[in-house]
């Protein structure tokens, strides 16, 4: 299934419109080669096809595009993985590039010299491991000069409806700044589910 969601992702830049190798190469940040290879299985799989040719000196150049907008794959087709680990799977890039740059950020901002934990009970007897500056030193992420940082874990006590009411709080601010045109980009992670199990005091 691993592979299988690999091999996937480099369908992406054909969906609902033509691309070149090249293109899709540049818009993927991998090597044009590469593309090309699995552009080549992905063609074989029946799920890209040649849009059209265009000419130049020499061979033309080959367009592609998906061969349709959306696909439906079965799981039990492609995996004997648990929903879970596929989850994990697919979530674990995206976190990684999200602790890279969020330390990228705190890098630049803190002297690294004394830098550190705070560890202390909160008040609801759970354990808090935060970062911060040095002794006594949590870092103010709300100053107006420190950079946009948000990463919070937490448990809320909430009757269904009051979830129901944060879910589609949650959505519509999701909504609202998606849209946005500034000049910097930004990685969100928006989370909120019932709990499977409670955890012991101190699990986090």
């Amino acid at each position: 299934m691993f592979t299988t969601i690999g091999l996937l992702g480099y369908l992406r830049p054909f969906l609902r419109r033509e691309r070149s190798v090249t293109a899709a190469a540049a818009m993927l940040g991998v090597d044009a080669n590469r593309v090309l290879h699995r552009v080549r299985r992905l063609e074989k799989l029946g799920l890209l096809r040649v849009s059209r040719l265009e000419p130049r000196a020499g061979r033309p150049i080959k367009h592609y595009r998906a061969v349709a907008d959306e696909f439906f794959v079965p799981h039990e087709a492609v995996s004997d993985r648990t929903l879970e680990e596929v989850m994990l799977a697919i979530d674990e890039g995206l976190r990684h590039l999200f602790y890279e740059s969020y330390a990228a950020v705190l890098r630049g901002e803190v002297a690294f010299e004394g830098w550190g934990w705070r560890v202390f009970g909160g008040e609801d007897e759970r354990l808090i491991v935060e970062f911060a500056a040095g002794p006594g030193e949590p870092l103010d992420t709300l100053a107006d000069h420190s950079p946009a940082l948000v990463d919070h874990w937490g448990m809320l006590a909430l009757s269904f409806p009051e979830a129901k009411a944060l879910k589609g709080e949650l959505e519509a601010l999701w909504r609202r700044y998606r849209t946005g045109s500034g000049g910097s980009m930004y990685l969100v992670r928006l989370g909120l589910t019932p709990m499977a199990r409670v955890p012991l005091k101190g699990d986090g």
